[in-house]
């Protein structure tokens, strides 16, 4: 409870200080969704978010963003244990409209798959240990919106379209390269 009490007392104390931010931090929840490898075979466990804004106006806010994500594979298909690990970089417009702020990010996304696992069916008894990794990147747009709860504390809900650029040996496919994850969360402006 006094560790809870001590964050809020942090929270406040930055809130205080930070009237004219420049700088926010976000946690979301990322939900894959439409037909594609990543919704039929990864769930979303956790994305940060780091935006610096290096031009604002009362209306309109101008700056650079990075987004890292982690998703994890549902064992739906795969004994492996597979984790995508998603760094996206992006240059961003914000709209300033009291609490309401409709944004517009555009960037580079790269998916880092990392892939654990022992098969039993390769090596008999005590299995064979496998170790894969593979990166797909692509052009990404990020459409959303956050609003304002409390001074600089927001809420905010995001989409993100992926085109990943595939490479051999897999097929070159909308289901293949076509990324879509919604993401929800909070945040706040240092």
């Amino acid at each position: 409870m006094k560790k809870f009490f001590l964050f809020i007392i942090t929270l406040i104390a930055l809130d205080v200080a930070s009237q004219d931010s420049k700088f926010s931090v976000g946690l979301n929840y990322p939900i894959p969704f439409e037909h594609n490898f990543i919704n039929d075979y990864y769930n979303g466990v956790i994305d940060a978010e780091f935006n610096f804004r290096a031009y604002k106006t009362n209306t309109l806010s101008l700056g650079l963003g990075l987004n890292v994500g982690l998703l994890k594979s549902d064992d739906s298909v795969i004994e492996f244990n597979v984790k995508s690990y998603v760094f996206q970089p992006k240059i961003f417009v914000e709209f300033n409209f009291s609490k309401l702020h409709p944004y517009l990010r555009l960037g580079y996304s790269s998916m880092v798959f990392k892939t654990k696992g022992r098969s039993d069916e390769i090596g008999g008894y005590y299995g064979v240990a496998m170790s894969f990794n593979n990166t797909q990147s692509g052009l990404n747009i990020n459409p959303g919106i956050k609003y304002n709860i409390i001074n600089e504390f927001f809420i905010q809900a995001q989409y993100d379209y992926i085109l990943l650029g595939v490479e051999e040996p897999i097929k070159n496919s909308r289901y293949n390269g076509a990324v879509h994850i919604i993401k929800i969360g909070i945040g706040m402006d240092l």
